[in-house]
């Protein structure tokens, strides 16, 4: 039981019953057997047909490359990368312009009087 009694009762009364009971278990509906016989009756398996057992021996048919093609293990594997030091360089570029343009400029005119 609580400490203390509630000091205001509820604001909204209890809601309603259901008007409505629910529905009974709805009852299974058996599918009937189909009345047609299959069109047409089934083929009977066919007779494996036994091959010959080859003879001879196997030979590739692609030579040996020249050049060794790289390995694939490393394929999926993160090192290194190169990407990505574009932008460093185009910055640098753009600095050394703006350096350069400040530096060489136009001398400013005298005012004889």
């Amino acid at each position: 039981p609580p400490t203390t009694p509630p000091t205001t009762p509820p604001t909204e009364p209890p809601t309603t019953p259901p008007t409505t009971p629910p529905t009974a278990t709805p009852e299974p509906v058996v599918t009937p057997t189909p009345t047609t016989p299959p069109t047409t009756p089934p083929t009977a398996t066919p007779e494996p047909v036994v091959t010959p057992t080859p003879t001879g021996t196997v030979v590739a048919e692609t030579g040996t490359p020249r050049v060794t093609p790289p390995s694939t293990d490393a394929i999926g594997t993160t090192g290194p990368s190169t990407t990505g030091n574009g932008w460093a360089l185009a910055m640098v570029a753009l600095g050394g312009l703006a350096l350069s343009a400040l530096l060489i400029r136009p001398a400013a005119k005298r005012n004889r009087r």
